[in-house]
């Protein structure tokens, strides 16, 4: 993976109380940190996006 692949960036994002609780727990069910859930949440919905195009 080259240095550009391992850029991050921070991104500060308001989440509904229940939306965010039902992501912590599908982390917790999955042995997953809450930032890794909505990671692979946003990269899972960016590939089927990407497949329609």
């Amino acid at each position: 993976m080259s240095e550009k692949e391992k850029e991050t960036k921070s991104l500060s994002i308001r989440f509904p109380a229940q939306v965010l609780e039902q992501m912590k727990e599908i982390a917790k069910q999955r042995n997953r940190s809450l930032n890794g859930e909505i990671l692979t949440a946003l990269e899972e919905h960016i590939k089927r996006n990407q497949k329609g195009k």
